[in-house]
């Protein structure tokens, strides 16, 4: 990460963690964890307090690049991501405390640093599918198994979509929301996906697998700007 983002992420986070101060009192063990590493934890067992109330357009302007605002409900975490680095279509997004997730024109492709990490995706059928293609779409997951031996998860995805609105960029969007059902030998799961008139995914719950369980995330910046 560079100099220049690790210091705008870190006034993002510490201007996050100066607002939890102000909102918790005591709570000085959160409020430095969030400074520090930009990521909200449980304390000892105690319930995670939510962040998402706490960002402001102001912090996130101060990143200088596009953030994403996610969680990982299964582990009852939440982490903010910048983004790192483009590559075509693919998107690398960090948090200050590294964990990673790349995202291919925002559909989930790996994580890094989760614990049972989706190592690589192939999503070209769901791509299709979700600009409108006639499904049903193949996925395709590979993971590390204990041996850490590349295993293959296969599955079938079908859609459909509906109008909706969703909380993105700070406020109420109109949006087609597809839902995916996939199947496959090991798991079965439903994904989510709330698409702007852009075709861009502003918000979205995505399966990275079974210790996982799913990511959600939500745009806080237009990508566009950047």
């Amino acid at each position: 990460m560079g100099t220049v983002l690790a210091m705008k992420m870190r006034a993002l986070f510490t201007g996050l963690a100066l607002a939890l101060l102000a909102g918790c009192g005591s709570d000085l063990n959160m409020v430095r964890y969030l400074a520090d590493l930009g990521t909200a934890v449980s304390d000892l067992g105690k319930p995670q307090q939510d962040i998402r109330g706490q960002i402001t357009p102001q912090m996130v302007a101060a990143a200088g690049r596009p953030v994403l605002f996610a969680t990982l409900p299964q582990r009852g975490t939440q982490v903010v991501f910048v983004e790192d680095t483009r590559n075509g279509d693919s998107t690398s997004w960090l948090s200050p405390s590294n964990e990673a997730i790349v995202l291919q024109d925002g559909v989930l492709i790996a994580t890094r640093a989760a614990g049972g990490d989706l190592i690589s995706a192939d999503v070209r059928d769901v791509r299709a599918a979700l600009a409108g293609a006639p499904g049903p779409a193949e996925r395709i997951h590979r993971y590390l198994d204990g041996e850490n031996h590349l295993v293959v998860h296969a599955y079938i995805c079908d859609y459909s979509r509906a109008p909706d609105v969703a909380a993105a960029y700070f406020g109420q969007l109109e949006v087609t929301r597809v839902d995916e059902r996939c199947t496959g030998p090991q798991e079965n799961f439903e994904n989510r996906y709330w698409i702007a008139a852009s075709g861009d995914i502003v918000r979205s719950e995505q399966w990275v697998g079974p210790a996982v369980g799913h990511l959600t995330y939500e745009r806080l910046s237009n990508w566009a700007d950047y």
